[in-house]
């Protein structure tokens, strides 16, 4: 393939990965408010009798902040410094509707006690610890918010799913590495422990992630083999386009110096630089070795602590 990378590279537009950014955010929510509220279930004796009620309130209560929360990053997220400022702000805010929001249900839901003016002091202290103890939780969100911001390719092409699965990938690590310090009860047998759990899905998702970016380079390596491509004005009528995601140069196979307009034949056409969505699927598969690397170690040190 003849394609050469221009001596500049093209200016890209920023195209933010927002259903990934919220999707991200809501896993960290649910999972990462799971965990939180693992610390404070009671264990009893004998298995499998235990509560799992905090669990599933915070776990809860935490998804509905942190989708709130992916939100509004999505709508406000530019440039990875800006995301990372708003990221870290947003996170203290969601968990402070996070607090206001348990003691919400607490009231109506636990104690039956309606909401009064009693209740505003103890929704104050809430709203106050929420933010403290949302601490925790703004690595994660600032990891996906930058990652998010960094995709420019265009979204539905090669390079642009390979850019917008890194935002799922920092989610899931950030999980499987907060699992490794949340402590486990020996009571309990390993499927039922929930960062052990956790770190699972972490591996399993990253697995994923992989796979799907080892076919994308495949799609590349077929997509520059085989007769030369030269540029084009347009796209021919008709023809199959592979959109690369980066760059905006339009190619046409060429068959004898000729575009390839064989009868019967679909022409194809390309879109964009095909070694720069190389590079980016590249690095990302990196970035996927060291997630995979991460969760094996998560679930190591949770072996070891068993």
């Amino acid at each position: 393939m003849e394609q050469r990378s221009p001596h500049m590279a093209p200016q890209l537009a920023s195209h933010p990965a927002r259903g990934e950014l919220i999707a991200s955010c809501a896993a960290i929510g649910a999972l990462g408010g799971a965990l939180f509220g693992w610390l404070f279930a009671r264990p009893l004796p004998t298995w499998p009798y235990w509560t799992w009620e905090p669990v599933a309130t915070f776990g809860v209560a935490t998804a509905i902040s942190a989708t709130l929360l992916g939100w509004v990053l999505s709508r406000a997220t530019t440039t990875p410094r800006e995301a990372m400022m708003r990221g870290a702000l947003s996170t203290m805010a969601a968990g402070a509707f996070n607090g206001a929001l348990l003691v919400v249900y607490s009231q109506l839901f636990q104690t039956r006690d309606p909401l009064h003016f009693g209740t505003l002091g103890l929704l104050v202290v809430a709203t106050l610890g929420g933010a403290v103890f949302a601490i925790p939780f703004v690595p994660a969100v600032v990891s996906v918010a930058i990652s998010a911001a960094r995709v420019q390719a265009r979204r539905a092409t090669i390079a642009g799913g390979s850019q917008r699965r890194r935002v799922v990938r920092a989610a899931v690590t950030s999980l499987a590495l907060a699992a490794m310090f949340i402590p486990l009860n020996r009571l309990v047998p390993w499927f039922a422990l929930l960062p052990v759990d956790v770190a699972v899905f972490a591996l399993v998702v990253t697995v994923g992630l992989v796979l799907l970016d080892v076919n994308a380079a495949r799609v590349l390596a077929r997509a520059t083999r085989g007769p030369d491509w030269v540029p084009a004005p347009r796209v021919p009528d008709g023809a199959a386009m592979l959109d690369f995601g980066i760059g905006d140069e339009l190619w046409v196979r060429r068959v004898n110096d000729e575009t390839y307009r064989a009868a019967a034949k679909v022409p194809l056409a390309q879109r964009g630089d095909a070694f720069m969505a190389r590079a980016v699927v590249r690095d990302t598969l990196r970035g996927h070795a060291v997630a995979a690397a991460l969760c094996v170690a998560s679930l190591a040190v949770l072996a070891a602590r068993r």
